[in-house]
């Protein structure tokens, strides 16, 4: 049976301050050994790994941190925050369309996606035209897909 744990990532902020937190913690599943987790939700913040990563992580004081990625999954990141909130649930079902998942914060009004690398050049072509009507901006934190 496979447990859940909460795997943190150091997080940069911006010249801003953004997005005014340090870290970010993530569900991870048990890997593959003792010191190895699968990566179990999309980040909000973080940059170094997405949804399905194997990752290596450390112990400091009973909390798993981030050391690196030992298998990439075959899933791009894409964040995406929302100017008109009455637009997500319609931009949500369509990138579901093309096989990506995803998840909602609604308080930030983010929209975080784990896209299949195949399909990463048609979902910027749709974020393109989305964003061009002024809805929403959008973010590529990692991208292993072609283009």
């Amino acid at each position: 049976m496979r447990t859940r744990s909460k795997v943190f990532f150091k997080v940069e902020q911006d010249a801003d301050g953004y997005p005014g937190v340090g870290s970010e913690s993530i569900w991870a599943a048990s890997g593959p050994d003792e010191k190895s987790l699968i990566i179990d939700n999309i980040p909000f913040f973080a940059t170094e790994a997405n949804w399905g990563d194997v990752i290596a992580v450390d112990e400091r004081d009973g909390v798993w941190w981030f050391r690196q990625v030992l298998r990439k999954s075959p899933f791009s990141l894409i964040r995406i925050v929302f100017f008109r909130t009455d637009e997500q649930q319609r931009v949500n079902s369509e990138l579901t369309t093309f096989g990506c998942q995803t998840e909602y914060w609604a308080e930030r009004k983010l929209l975080s996606v784990a896209v299949p690398n195949e399909k990463v050049q048609a979902v910027e072509l749709f974020l393109d035209n989305e964003a061009s009507l002024g809805s929403l901006d959008y973010e590529e934190p990692i991208i292993r897909g072609q283009r």
